[in-house]
Parts: structure tokens; sequence; C-alpha cells
């Protein structure tokens, strides 16, 4: 296996990831034009794709508890462990920020989407420190100052917004009742097009790390 690669100088590189939960039902809810109505969700296990690179968690993650696998990176992170029924994980991709964070995305579509193909798609993204050390102070570079405020669960509040088919959920990754080694983890943004509004957030509601 190709040597693992500490997670700060990356370009944008394709990889995937998705966790077991009950089913959950999801009423149908504003979205594009001939979307599907999201039906019921299904829980999706993360596992990693054939075409993967090798990252694995960085130092400061490490000494907290997290696993130091070549590959283990990407299920440690916060990721979508429900989804519409047809939708796998496809691509997913890192690139870097100002200073230390990097943004990882992991893309969900119709299984033999291939990258910059359109079509019905969530996005889970996230702005993570990506240095050796943690930052003193978490940098927050991706909230949206306007939308429409909702609850995610008790204390973790987003902000939703649609516009020309595309939903977007944002919120600040909580600091406390997480693994420590995901402190560093600033933001979290799940993205949907072609997809109703409603299975959006209802997919939002269930980002979590294996």
């Amino acid at each position: 296996m190709a040597a693992a690669v500490s997670a700060v100088a990356f370009v944008a590189v394709p990889i995937a990831a998705v966790v077991a939960v009950p089913t959950v039902a999801v009423a149908s809810g504003g979205g594009t034009a001939g979307a599907a109505a999201p039906g019921r969700l299904h829980p999706v296990r993360c596992a990693p794709l054939p075409h993967d690179p090798p990252v694995e968690a960085p130092g400061y993650a490490r000494k907290a508890g997290a696993s130091g696998g070549a590959d283990g990176w990407w299920c440690q992170l916060p990721h979508a462990t429900t989804l519409p029924a047809g939708l796998v994980a496809v691509d997913r991709s890192v690139a870097p920020l100002p200073g230390t964070y990097a943004v990882y995305a992991t893309r969900y579509a119709h299984k033999g989407t291939t990258t910059g193909s359109r079509g019905p798609s969530i996005t889970v993204s996230m702005d993570v420190a990506s240095s050796v050390r943690p930052p003193a102070h978490l940098h927050y570079p991706n909230v949206p100052a306007a939308g429409r405020r909702l609850s995610l669960a008790r204390g973790v509040d987003a902000t939703a917004s649609t516009s020309h088919g595309t939903t977007t959920v944002t919120w600040r990754y909580p600091r406390t009742g997480v693994p420590r080694y995901l402190r560093t983890v600033a933001t979290v943004t799940v993205t949907g097009d072609g997809v109703p509004r409603a299975t959006v957030v209802a997919v939002a509601r269930h980002v979590r790390p294996d």
C-alpha cells in the first residue's frame, strides 16, 4: 500500500464513504421540478472506494484516539449515515484552505456517476484543521450569513437555504459530545442538487462519524 499522507498539502483528489442507523421516514419537500420524492432514507455503511488515496488521521487526532490506519480517516470524520434509495458514495475530494484547514467532501449519487457529471446528488463536506497540532482557535470559513435557521439536534443549529434547485445546510460542528479528535472540525455542510429540500435536511440530521 502506498505510504499514508498527512492531510495538509492536498490538491483536490477524487475519494467516498457512509454508518448504520434505523430507517427514517421523510416527508416530501420542495426540490427541483422532476426530482424524485424522497420516500424513505436507508442506512448506509462507510467503506473505502477502490480509488481512495491513503489519507490517514493527522497527528493530533491520533494522539486523541483516532485510528492511524492508512485509509481510516474518512470514516472517522462526519459523513452521511442515511441516504435516499439509489444514492451511493461515488467520489471524494480534499482541497486546501488558507492556513492549516482543508475541505473534505464526499459526493453521493447514482452508481456509475462520474466526477463532473450532473444528476441528483448529495455532498457532505467539512472544514477540518489538518495540521499536526490542533489550532488554538477554530476558524469558521463557510457559515452563511443568510438562510433559514433550523435545529438538527439538541444544541446544534444550522442555516438552510435553497436556490436554483440546490439546497445547502451548514452548521458549526459541536465541541462537546463528540470524540476529542473531532474538535477541530469547524463546519459541516450538506448540499443537495436536484434533491428535495426535506431530504437534504433529513440527511443532515444523520451526519455523524463511525
